[in-house]
């Protein structure tokens, strides 16, 4: 690089170029005008090679972001899914499903193990308490099941996973659906996981379980045995229901003397692998048969031979007294993306259902720390990222019926990484990952995104400013604002992007490392804001950290881009900014607006307990600008649906 030398500044002599190669700067911008600089220093990663594997098994294990839906890609009416033109303003009625295969068995309360895609709204099914309702001991959860009702029962076409198990069998469900598992053998520590996040393994390498509560048996034939035992025992046997016991299920009994007929039930047992004991009383001389093996025995019996009278008794017991325990654990050792298959759309009144004999979910969002206002983690951040790409390229898609769009510019406004943990007491207790996996995460993921709208558009330009999460310093006041995680990122991705579509980077004097000359063109600014002339019109985009929103009076945005009218000396046409969860948009003057973009987190945490407006759905802005009319359509690409961000429980009701 032109103008290189050593640094002057006793015991630096580090090698820098000054912006202006003719200058005769002596010392490196760690020690302008030869003093120590009360900027941080840039921090240095050593990572050791246990770290470096950590990283290395992190990225490999993450499942991939869905590619797009092939009805996205699509480019005749036909293939996108609708009749008409006119059909298509209903865009997003067929992106947030979460569902299993149609031929996933689903236990019902008469015992029988029913497809998926074969259940009916109203059909009854056994389910569970969502939640925990109390510990047996420590980290031990315990729930109980509960009968359900199936209330949505549809059939959809879905980006679908295949969960490999150890032993071998294969569960497919979207990536949103939820299962209980554990990263232990036993039900310590259950918990709700997402499919797409089953092959993230724990520190070490340990992969997840599933846990098993009940295994399926064969509902397909009717054996000669299963009629014979049915008889027997509707005739002879009897279902005993125990109200105490830790676990309280009904058990199966028979009493005979000694005959040929018991003779013949044993064998039948025997048979068809039931186990059981035998006790001979010699007062009475009536031998007592009973099937051992607790609740697995009984509930196959039950379901598997199908004895009428005893399944009508059955019918009554109460399932609430009944705790859902773990009958074995089953690793799983891979997750596959499958791509678009048709699925079953399940909903049931518990909101859980027994699949395959494993606990899985409505998908609902896990609300117990918000209140039911809402959650967020790094799993739903990439869901909602696949789902602004596909709603994106949905609206592009309609448009692009009617007219040319060939160019698409992304203003990243910040706030794409959570942090380090420091910039509020409690911000490192709800991180799931450190800064290093968010950075690296988050590359992987962008990269790929960013590449798929090449698949409708012709050219896509980036304009990244850097937001108040990605710094390093703790304080807002102590940070230096090139100092950012989130511009490091950036750097990577461009690198990637510059492989995947060509072009080479540049850099001004003002320090924008811009990245031109391919199909993607991304412009990184080290400063606060970027200025985008596109077409005639003057863009000017910033985080927002530090503006108060567009209801204060004197220190909102608008009185910034005012001010900003004034240095700039013209008036911005369009002035966007982020940081607040909540989109808004106004005009106060002549060809000048404001958008506040809205974000992936909603109604978070912050937002809620400090009771600031910031608590819309998320959401991203989307907006088609004409080179003589400027901004001629503005949509607003919601995220996520209000039943998945506000789950409210009111205690109390009319009249109490």
């Amino acid at each position: 690089m032109r103008g290189e030398r050593p640094c002057q500044f006793p015991g630096c002599g580090d090698i820098f170029a000054p912006p202006n190669p003719n200058s005769n700067v002596k010392y490196c911008p760690k020690h302008p005008g030869g003093r120590a600089s009360d900027k941080p220093s840039d921090p240095k990663v050593d990572l050791s090679a246990e770290q470096l594997e950590r990283l290395s098994g992190f990225l490999q294990a993450r499942s991939p972001i869905p590619p797009i839906p092939d009805k996205v890609r699509a480019t005749r009416i036909e293939e996108m899914g609708f009749d008409s033109l006119q059909q298509a303003v209903a865009l997003f009625s067929d992106l947030h499903y979460y569902c299993v295969a149609p031929t996933t068995r689903i236990l019902t309360r008469d015992l029988q193990w029913v497809p998926a895609g074969d259940l009916k709204s109203g059909d009854q099914i056994i389910g569970f308490d969502e939640s925990p309702s109390g510990f047996h001991r420590e980290n031990w959860p315990v729930r109980r099941y509960q009968p359900a009702t199936i209330q949505i029962a549809e059939r959809r076409l879905l980006p679908t996973y295949a969960i490999h198990l150890s032993t071998g069998e294969r569960l497919v469900a979207t990536g949103e659906h939820r299962w209980l598992a554990t990263y232990y053998k036993t039900a310590r520590k259950t918990q709700w996981y997402r499919t797409d996040a089953l092959a993230r393994p724990k520190s070490g390498g340990h992969r997840p379980y599933l846990l098993r509560y009940i295994r399926p048996w064969d509902n397909s034939q009717y054996t000669y045995d299963e009629g014979f035992l049915a008889a027997a025992f509707d005739g002879e046997g009897c279902l005993t229901q125990h109200k105490g016991g830790a676990l309280g299920w009904p058990t199966l009994h028979m009493g005979q003397r000694p005959n040929a007929f018991l003779l013949a039930v044993e064998s039948a047992l025997d048979r068809e692998g039931f186990p059981y004991s035998l006790s001979h009383n010699e007062k009475s001389g009536v031998s007592s048969l009973h099937l051992t093996g607790g609740k697995e025995t009984t509930l196959r019996f039950l379901g598997q031979v199908r004895p009428p009278r005893l399944l009508e008794k059955w019918n009554t017991t109460d399932l609430s007294q009944r705790r859902l325990d773990s009958v074995e654990a089953v690793q799983i050792e891979r997750v596959e993306y499958l791509g678009e298959q048709e699925v079953a759309v399940l909903a049931s009144s518990s909101e859980t259902y027994i699949a395959e004999g494993f606990a899985a979910h409505n998908s609902k969002i896990d609300r117990r720390v918000t209140g039911g206002l809402g959650e967020y983690n790094i799993d739903i951040a990439r869901e909602r990222l696949a789902r602004w790409r596909d709603g994106l390229l949905r609206f592009t898609q309609m448009s692009q019926l009617i007219f040319s769009v060939d160019t698409l510019h992304l203003f990243a406004l910040g706030d794409e990484l959570e942090g380090t943990g420091r910039m509020f007491p409690t911000q490192a207790l709800q991180m799931s990952e450190p800064m290093l996996f968010q950075v690296m995460g988050f590359v992987e993921d962008m990269t790929r995104i960013i590449l798929d709208f090449l698949t409708r558009y012709k050219k896509v330009v980036i304009y990244k400013v850097p937001g108040n999460h990605g710094r390093l310093a703790s304080r807002a006041r102590e940070a230096y604002t090139p100092d950012n995680a989130e511009l490091f990122a950036w750097e990577i991705i461009g690198e990637r992007l510059r492989n995947a579509a060509g072009g080479e980077w540049k850099e001004t004097a003002n320090g924008i490392h811009s990245l031109e000359g391919g199909l993607i063109d991304l412009h990184i600014h080290r400063s606060f804001f970027t200025a985008v002339r596109i077409f005639n019109w003057l863009c000017v985009g910033r985080h927002g950290s530090g503006v108060g929103d567009l209801m204060r009076t004197y220190t909102g945005a608008f009185d910034v881009k005012l001010r900003m009218n004034s240095l700039m000396g013209e008036i911005i046409h369009y002035y966007f900014q982020g940081h607040h969860h909540e989109p808004q948009a106004a005009e106060k003057e002549i060809q000048g607006e404001v958008i506040q973009n809205g974000c992936f987190v909603g109604p978070s945490l912050l937002a809620i307990e400090r009771s600031r407006p910031e608590a819309g759905l998320p959401s991203q802005e989307l907006l088609f600008l004409h080179p003589k009319y400027g901004k001629t359509h503005h949509h607003r690409i919601h995220l996520a649906t209000a039943d998945e961000v506000r789950h409210l429980e009111v205690i109390g009701g009319k009249g109490e």
